[in-house]
């Protein structure tokens, strides 16, 4: 078996007993071991966070369960760590395709020393878009 890491601290678990009991927790930062946050099903991008179609999803995915499918994965912690950077990065890239940014980078609404010109030039294009997109924010008056 593979080593195996808490998905919350990311510590090693290296003598912990198989099959994995309900009430095993990680002796580092005391979370529950048996949860959906340490299967191998836990997905989530899937509404229901879980790939095993027959199993019932607890409501806290980190909590202890009693899931019949629990199936450990030793990759827990770099799984779960992982996506969320890898998520910002991919909003961020359909942000800057959006509204015609790609590649100026993520500080590029911080102006540097002697950049508030392009900075200002950068802001008013961006809401000249958002207002042809959206309109201009002003509510509508009912002229009679």
């Amino acid at each position: 078996m593979d080593e195996v890491d808490c998905w919350n601290c990311g510590r090693r678990l290296p003598e912990l007993p198989l099959p994995v009991s309900r009430h095993e927790y990680c002796p580092h930062c005391g979370e529950p071991v048996h949860c959906c946050r340490m299967c191998r099903h836990y997905a989530p991008d899937l509404a229901d966070q879980c790939r095993e179609d027959r199993a019932e999803p607890p409501t806290d995915r980190t909590a202890a369960n009693f899931c019949d499918f629990f199936a450990l994965n030793p990759g827990a912690a770099s799984a779960g760590k992982g996506a969320g950077a890898a998520d910002d990065g991919q909003a961020r890239a359909r942000l800057d395709a959006l509204f015609g940014d790609a590649g100026e980078g993520a500080d590029a609404d911080r102006p540097e020393a002697g950049a508030g010109r392009e900075h200002g030039e950068r802001e008013a294009s961006a809401r000249a878009r958002l207002d042809a997109l959206f309109g201009d924010g002003k509510p509508a008056r009912d002229d009679d």
